[in-house]
């Protein structure tokens, strides 16, 4: 366990955080955007690599 980064070290390297600490409204508000950024970005590499 020591050899596991501390969460403050895990979110300075993420590329996304979602904060689960409310309702599931909440969370959805945070899942919409990168959901469709995510859909975005497979669309640009998907014509990319035609």
């Amino acid at each position: 366990m020591t050899n596991q980064l501390s969460r403050e070290e895990r979110n300075r390297h993420a590329d996304n955080v979602i904060l689960n600490e409310s309702d599931l409204a909440s969370l959805y508000l945070q899942l919409e955007p990168l959901h469709q950024e995510y859909l975005t970005l497979a669309q640009q590499l998907k014509f990319a690599g035609d």
